[in-house]
């Protein structure tokens, strides 16, 4: 490495120990002299240690370097107990902040400056989190952090080990997909949990719908009908959450297949904008008389609704298998039908496989996506009323088949 080359990376080096010195120095800043085991002054200095360590690794090696970091490590160590003598306090954390400090100054000058600047500013911002990361925790229950172990596994653990290509018949069923789906319901779960404790029913329970609609707007009608069983929550704050997603549902669709073809995005926007601002403007009147609630955790007693994920995975499993066998029967002429089905499970499948044909004249196509996404949404009344009772169900159907009327009208005059 020349000199012109080490010496930006050896005031990055310096940087990164001024930046975290600076903070460390700050949240000490009333504490008498001699009182503190690092300040700015150190904390630069070890981020240029660091920095010096990288440019003379090709000389000291990987024992070399190893050995400062140990030589350090028990400085810190001596000054730590030093400091619980008289302090009575046994805090490490400026202690590992420097040594992480020299550890992001070698690499600096040994591998990515942009990742060492990023890291050292993601460390500094967790040092000066330390407050409101500690009242998080306090407020969080033991249900809550169970249930994020549990979604932690089923995402990160158990996907992987899935086979992502189509088995069954006509390999239909794939099942890393179907678990994507598994995840999906019980994150939403998760995630209206949270948005209905930090923001209440009324704001977290619109906000849900809107984000899960860009997700699937099918699987937080199941997660939300659930909860008019389980919980206290108003079911018109349901029926909003359910409308908002059902609208950004025709909004993600019509955005999707203007980007795969124009002509059909252009095609379906006459009726699929008037039926996702329909469907708004009823989840707005739903909400405007929803009282607005406390937030409290019991609003909702269960973060992670996994039973009905794992039911909602083996409900579309069965749905993709009747697709398979209608299109295997009933050929092109079982397009509307397949288009009928296929709305029950996914309406994106169908959406997309239209987008990419070239043997399926444009106003087919329109004709067999606005059938699976019209079908989709009248298939959640069903799901409110199996999931939920006969009551939500109307509830949600005054939400949501206006809308339909509205976008039906106009795709059926167009």
């Amino acid at each position: 490495m020349t000199e012109t080359e080490l010496f930006p990376r050896m005031a990055l080096a310096l940087a990164i120990g001024l930046a975290v010195g600076a903070e460390r120095g700050w949240q000490t800043r009333e504490a008498p002299e001699g009182a503190r085991v690092a300040g700015i002054r150190t904390f630069a200095i070890l981020g240029l240690l660091g920095g010096v360590l990288g440019a003379l690794a090709p000389v000291i090696g990987a024992f070399g370097i190893g050995g400062v970091f140990v030589a350090l490590a028990a400085i810190l160590i001596a000054a730590n107990i030093s400091r619980f003598a008289t302090t009575q306090d046994f805090g490490i954390t400026t202690e590992v902040a420097a040594l992480a400090t020299m550890a992001l100054g070698l690499l600096a000058v040994q591998g990515s400056m942009i990742i060492a600047a990023s890291a050292a500013a993601v460390m500094v911002a967790l040092l000066d989190s330390k407050k409101r990361l500690h009242d998080t925790l306090t407020r969080i229950a033991p249900i809550e952090l169970k249930a994020a172990i549990q979604l932690a596994l089923i995402s990160i653990v158990v996907l992987p080990l899935l086979p992502d290509r189509g088995l069954g018949p006509g390999a239909v069923l794939n099942p890393y997909k179907l678990w994507w789906l598994v995840i999906i319901v019980a994150a939403i779960s998760f995630a209206g949990y949270a948005a209905v404790k930090i923001a209440g029913a009324k704001l977290g329970l619109l906000l849900t719908g809107f984000f899960a609609g860009i997700v699937s707007s099918t699987a937080l009608t199941v997660s939300l009908s659930r909860r008019v069983r389980a919980d206290d929550i108003p079911q018109t704050a349901l029926a909003a959450g359910i409308a908002v997603a059902t609208g950004t549902m025709f909004v993600r669709l019509l955005i999707l297949l203007a980007v795969i073809k124009p002509a059909l995005g252009l095609a379906l926007a006459p009726s699929f904008l008037p039926t996702a601002l329909a469907a708004y403007g009823a989840a707005l009147f739903l909400s405007r008389g929803t009282q607005q609630m406390s937030g409290h955790p019991a609003v909702i007693k269960n973060p992670l609704d996994l039973s009905t994920a794992l039911f909602f995975g083996a409900l579309l499993a069965l749905v993709m298998l009747l697709v398979h066998y209608t299109k295997l029967y009933a050929g092109d002429a079982g397009l509307y039908a397949l288009a009928a089905l296929a709305g029950l499970a996914d309406v994106d499948a169908i959406s997309l496989s239209m987008a990419n044909s070239g043997d399926v004249a444009l106003s087919a196509a329109v004709t067999v996506i606005v059938i699976a996404s019209f079908v989709n949404t009248a298939w959640k009344i069903a799901l409110a009323g199996f999931f939920g009772s006969p009551r939500f169900a109307a509830q949600v159907a005054r939400a949501i088949l206006p809308a339909l009327a509205i976008g039906g009208t106009i795709a059926a005059l167009t």
